[in-house]
């Protein structure tokens, strides 16, 4: 430690619904600190009362005052843990269990006909933010599959493009609903104008963006056979 004020600025503060992500930041600060070995030690962890003195001193900084006069007759930091640990085991079942329901009305999102991009996206950050809230995330393969599995028939086209000659696995959610917008803004201006067919506003399309993408060798991966990315 530099000095005894740097706790106070880097720890977060322990609440009723934050106890996953806050176990997960103040192992990572323990970890630079050289600390964790004080709550989780190896087979040649020494006991060093120091060290054990310093990392209950970062845990009291990120524990609030009540907590702190419930855990202070616990004689090391090992025992503090433990006993947080063992407070918030609830909360955190109950954090999985709003998780899972999450993930299922995720699977459920759909797009109708009649619905526009931006609309769809509007249900999907919804989706994102409420994750974030209980200390998860949904990564950005996953959104965007998502997304291009369920579009409407009209965007079959540009997402097999997409599909074939970008990669999924480092496009965003954004640019992939950039790409969608324009197709569809497309879609609206060509509507009714004889000989400007899906196909050709494909290739127009295809053609502005060929050096932004890349095409793979395989790429039988298309839009109703992609496996499912990881949460």
């Amino acid at each position: 430690m530099s000095g005894a004020t740097e706790p106070n600025s880097q720890c977060p503060i322990l609440k009723a619904t934050n106890y996953t992500v806050w176990a997960i930041r103040i192992k990572t600060i323990l970890e630079a600190n050289g600390l964790w070995e004080t709550i989780e030690p190896t087979e040649n962890t020494q006991t060093d009362f120091k060290k054990d003195k310093a990392t209950i001193a970062y845990l009291f900084q990120a524990i609030p005052n009540d907590v702190v006069l419930q855990v202070a007759n616990f004689k090391t930091t090992k025992e503090i843990w433990e006993n947080l640990k063992t407070r918030h085991v609830g909360v955190d079942r109950v954090q999985k269990a709003r998780w899972h329901t999450l993930l299922s009305e995720f699977e459920l999102i759909q797009i109708r006909e009649d619905d526009t991009i931006d609309s769809f996206t509007t249900k999907i950050n919804s989706v994102v933010t409420r994750a974030s809230e209980l200390g998860t995330t949904l990564s950005q393969p996953t959104l965007v599959r998502k997304l291009l599995n369920v579009v409407p028939d009209k965007f079959t086209q540009i997402v097999a493009s997409m599909e074939q000659y970008s990669d999924l696995e480092t496009m965003t959610l954004e640019e992939a609903v950039g790409r969608l917008k324009t197709f569809e803004e497309r879609l609206k201006q060509k509507k009714g104008i004889p000989g400007e067919s899906q196909d050709k506003l494909m290739f127009t399309h295809h053609d502005n963006n060929s050096g932004r993408g890349r095409q793979y060798g395989n790429c039988g991966h298309g839009r109703f056979n992609q496996p499912r990315g990881n949460w």
